[in-house]
């Protein structure tokens, strides 16, 4: 599935400049995960995500975990700052195969 944040989905830049910014290692935040409509009477359910909001629609990274170890340990991750030069050289030519497909 594309990805998507509750601003829209995510699209590609046709140049450097176009494109949305995604922030790995950023700061965590919890975000809801669509838009929710609180009707007076009407019970509600409410589902968040917890990740760190990018520049552009879409953008958003998360986090994912499926219990309180993978979640402690993805925050630890988190803590140890952000990407290696090394892997932030990566990036290019991954974005490249993802346009691909």
């Amino acid at each position: 599935a594309p990805a998507r944040d509750p601003r829209g989905y995510l699209q590609l830049g046709k140049t450097p400049a176009d494109a949305p910014i995604l922030h790995f290692g950023g700061p965590l935040q919890l975000l809801p995960d669509r838009p929710h409509e609180l009707v007076v009477g009407r019970e509600n359910d409410f589902s968040f995500a917890v990740g760190t909001p990018g520049i552009g629609a879409g953008s958003t990274v998360l986090l994912g975990y499926s219990s309180l170890e993978q979640l402690e340990y993805a925050a630890a991750c988190v803590n140890k700052g952000p990407l290696s030069t090394a892997a932030l050289a990566r990036l290019p030519e991954l974005w490249t195969r993802l346009a691909r497909g």
